[in-house]
């Protein structure tokens, strides 16, 4: 799978997450789908800082600017994310207070995927021949399960060579 078909799946898949989050009304199924944009999330962010940033560093003229604003908005993401999840578990849960964070956190969601769509992707078709692309799409696709598990043991992924050869 080209990198770019696998980064917009996972851009509209959260984006789905994030909505059907905003669309539960029970306590369970709220759990259920924030616990999934946490996991959808935290993968997304984990492959883009550890296979796709050092992957296209130096790549094309402005790259290390781009890479920079993307792991800025990044962290903007975890740091809403975070706050979410704190909100949520908190003991004294605020419906209000959560329509707030959640919308904090698809903002800082929606500057990141579009950063990524209108600036970086286009760069990457331009720069990156279609059977690297391809193959860094598998390279993602291989990952995701070893970050997944890596998640859940709550350790941190172990990453052989960021860089392709």
């Amino acid at each position: 799978m080209d990198i770019l078909h696998y980064l917009k799946t996972h851009h509209d898949s959260i984006r789905t997450t994030c909505e059907s989050l905003w669309q539960a009304k029970a306590v369970k199924e709220r759990k259920a789908q924030l616990e999934a944009l946490v996991k959808a999330t935290e993968v997304y962010l984990t492959l883009e800082r550890d296979f796709l940033y050092p992957e296209i560093s130096g790549l094309f003229t402005a790259a290390d600017s781009l890479i920079e604003a993307a792991e800025t908005n990044a962290t903007n993401v975890d740091k809403s994310l975070k706050s979410l999840v704190k909100t949520a578990s908190s003991a004294a849960f605020d419906a209000n207070v959560f329509a707030t964070r959640l919308q904090e956190f698809q903002l800082a969601l929606t500057m990141h995927f579009d950063q990524e769509e209108q600036n970086l992707m286009p760069k990457m078709r331009m720069h990156i021949r279609t059977e690297e692309r391809e193959d860094l799409g598998q390279v993602f696709a291989d990952a995701e399960a070893e970050v997944l598990i890596a998640l859940a043991a709550e350790l941190e992924p172990v990453s052989v060579s960021r860089k392709r050869a």
